[in-house]
């Protein structure tokens, strides 16, 4: 009974949270948001002021914030750092138009399949239907959906990227095949532009080939999103260093004409404890780079993982996966990790401990490990970063026994060979304008890691877009 009256009650809220969205809507001047690919069911009488005509060509993506007032965009899509055009294929999707659909990701960025599997979907936080209802849209799955989809249609079917300009003269260099530095390069191809791109590892693909586990992102989609994008004649060169087997200035003297530096946050941080050089300590980064590339990797039964993020996450997951108990060691409480909740949540049902408001301050050992010396922790005042700084608690110390710690605290990005005329922000990043990606030094632009620091996919990806656009205008 008490089920019924529950679902009765949740019943007259939605009704009456729709009554009073309609009420709101009604007392304001009628506006009707008209997209590129719009179909006009209703008269022209009925309409309200139209807006955001044209939205999605890249001269407006770029002027967005002078264009058109926020308010007129809608919500997940003011959330989404690429501005993906949620509205358009989910229609799509819905109208089961689904090559539309395609077409409409395809105009946005060249990596539908992996953002529909790794995205951290900020546009779901935000989704209207959230507040009305109890669930946003699944808008990550939906664009993955429409990713396989496509994977699974004959070749002469899928959707082609179209090349949107003749060729052009300049060459741009692009330094990184991270999901920045290729995008960036994606963009500037389709509009005629001869593009190199510069990658110091043996692969293609920065983080999401070296970081991502293979279970959160099948490896043959990626190599097929990778592909689409030499098809359309971008050159890579995979085990060359800018910065140390070709330096800056060389590429300005071979006749590129501009570059982009899209160099990921490879550097890890440390963890700032007595011990943290023994042999037994990896960092999260090289455990995912040995265990994605099938290199020799070593891992004990016991691992204990330090760091509360996405990659502290897939440290222990991975573990997990090859048969050692793991334990998550986090300073602040489960509210305040960085990680996805959903990420947490399966990491917790796949059985991996996790010890909240604990703070590594001794490694036990050098050559033989036996353990980690922790110290309980209190929250205090909100530091920097704006969550709450952990406080020690004194005579809490005690001993977490493990034979392999995998440090996942924090990455910088790697900038070696970097013309001094670039400058630098104090984070050691590089110091772009946020709306062309340009830097200090003529000709050069930025993005990703390189000038966010360890960013999202779609952050990354959304800046590089940016810089492309700044290279096109500066070389046009």
């Amino acid at each position: 009974m008490s089920d019924i009256l529950k679902e009765f009650v949740d019943g007259v809220g939605s009704l009456l949270t729709g009554y009073r969205i309609t009420l709101t809507e009604f007392l304001k001047d009628p506006v009707t948001l008209q997209y590129p690919w719009d179909k006009w069911p209703i008269p022209t009488r009925y309409r309200g002021k139209l807006t955001v005509k044209g939205f999605f060509d890249e001269e407006t993506i770029e002027r967005k914030s002078t264009c058109y007032p926020e308010k007129d965009l809608a919500p997940c899509m003011k959330t989404c750092p690429a501005f993906t055009d949620v509205r358009g294929y989910i229609t799509a999707i819905a109208e089961k138009n689904y090559l539309e659909g395609i077409r409409i990701l395809k105009n946005t960025y060249p990596f539908a399949g992996s953002l529909g599997r790794v995205c951290p979907a900020p546009c779901e936080g935000r989704c209207t239907r959230g507040t009305a209802q109890r669930d946003p849209l699944t808008i990550r799955y939906l664009k993955r959906f429409l990713a396989d989809y496509e994977r699974g249609l004959p070749a002469e079917s899928r959707v082609p990227y179209e090349k949107k300009d003749g060729p052009k003269p300049h060459k741009v260099a692009v330094v990184g095949a991270g999901p920045a530095g290729l995008t960036c390069a994606w963009y500037l191809a389709l509009k005629g532009f001869p593009v190199t791109v510069f990658e110091k590892l043996p692969v293609a693909g920065g983080y999401l080939a070296t970081g991502i586990p293979k279970y959160r992102l099948p490896r043959e989609i990626l190599k097929e999103e990778i592909k689409s994008i030499t098809d359309l004649g971008v050159e890579l060169k995979l085990n060359t260093a800018v910065g140390k087997d070709i330096s800056y200035d060389e590429l300005f003297s071979s006749g590129y004409s501009a570059v982009f530096i899209g160099a990921g946050a490879t550097k890890p941080s440390r963890m700032g404890c007595d011990g943290e050089e023994s042999p037994c300590v990896q960092t999260g980064e090289d455990f995912l780079y040995r265990v994605n590339l099938n290199l020799p990797y070593k891992l004990g039964k016991r691992v204990v993982v330090i760091g509360g993020g996405n990659t502290a996450i897939d440290c222990a997951r991975v573990a997990k996966r090859l048969g050692s108990d793991v334990t998550i060691l986090y300073r602040r409480t489960m509210a305040e990790m960085p990680a996805e909740e959903h990420e947490i949540n399966d990491c917790i049902n796949e059985e991996v401990n996790l010890e909240i408001l604990t703070a590594p301050v001794k490694v036990c050992g050098c050559d033989v490990l036996a353990g980690i010396e922790c110290v309980r922790c209190t929250l205090g005042e909100p530091d920097a970063s704006g969550r709450r700084k952990p406080m020690p608690l004194e005579c809490s110390e005690f001993i977490v026994e493990c034979d392999t710690i995998i440090t996942a605290v924090s990455r910088t990005p790697e900038l070696p060979g970097l013309p001094e005329s670039v400058k630098l922000t104090k984070w050691g990043t590089i110091q772009t304008d946020p709306m062309t990606g340009a830097t200090s030094m003529k000709g050069v632009y930025a993005g990703g890691d390189a000038a966010l620091g360890a960013a999202t996919v779609i952050e990354a990806i959304a800046t590089a877009k940016k810089a492309a656009m700044g290279i096109e205008k500066l070389l046009s």
